[in-house]
């Protein structure tokens, strides 16, 4: 953990000793200061002018094969890295609205109506569950890797608040299957989407 600490600490002095305060790395736009960061903007930047572009061309689909198009191609931008990244509630937040204008769009929802409700009836998870689901993903894959220091990364870093946030509240166990992982993110969506 130390080490992992340190590298961030030499990651910002780097990005000071070269003027700037981004790097671009991975198709990750990170800036440094007091902890290293994500910036969300340029992937809300990114997701929106593919759905833009997929709008201007489906004017004849019907509405599931657009939103198929949309998970298909647009989704992954915002998803990219995703499970690897430690995003703060207002990123999480602000790309979850990316994701729900995506359903309003479509289906012809206004802004002030929620989306929770009608994206947990289609059986798809909303843009913050996604993220449990990238974050649950990538740990179960670390912790079951065959790589020693991957593993020992994955037990110290599932021990952190950020991981564990979202074993306790889906109530769940990395040594479970993705299937009944899955299986209780809906679940806990659905609970969550009918309150």
């Amino acid at each position: 953990m130390q080490d992992i600490t340190i590298a961030i600490h030499l990651f910002n002095l780097v990005l000071s000793s070269l003027g700037g305060s981004t790097v671009k790395y991975l198709g990750i736009v990170l800036s440094g200061g007091i902890s290293l960061n994500v910036d969300t903007d340029v992937i809300s930047r990114k997701f929106y002018a593919a759905c833009y572009s997929i709008y201007s061309r489906t004017s004849g689909l019907t509405d599931l094969n657009k939103l198929h198009l949309m998970e298909s191609y647009c989704l992954q931008l915002l998803t990219y890295a995703l499970g690897s990244l430690n995003l703060t509630n207002r990123q999480c937040n602000s790309l979850n609205v990316c994701w729900n204008s995506v359903y309003r769009r479509v289906f012809g929802f206004h802004r002030w109506e929620s989306v929770k409700c009608f994206i947990c009836g289609l059986g798809k998870l909303n843009f913050l569950h996604i993220h449990m689901q990238s974050v649950l993903r990538f740990f179960k894959k670390l912790y079951f890797s065959s790589n020693s220091v991957l593993k020992v990364l994955s037990k110290v870093s599932c021990n952190q608040k950020y991981c564990q946030q979202f074993l306790n509240e889906v109530d769940v166990a990395l040594d479970q299957s993705k299937w009944h992982i899955d299986k209780c993110l809906l679940r806990h969506f659905s609970n969550v989407a009918f309150i």
